[in-house]
């Protein structure tokens, strides 16, 4: 599966605040550690990890 993007759809991201990003004049520039945060937060849990979710409550 190619996860690829074009450099326009980083850009058109980037300017609908969809990706951290932190601009230094008119450069921008991505940490790691923030984009690795922004993935994980959007990834959607498997079916196992959901019901070792529920038998922790």
């Amino acid at each position: 599966m190619n996860h690829k993007k074009s450099v326009s759809t980083i850009y058109r991201k980037v300017s609908k605040r969809k990706i951290p990003v932190n601009k230094l004049g008119k450069r921008i520039y991505f940490y790691r550690h923030e984009l690795m945060k922004w993935i994980k937060s959007g990834r959607v849990k498997i079916y196992l990890e959901i019901q070792s979710d529920i038998k922790k409550i």
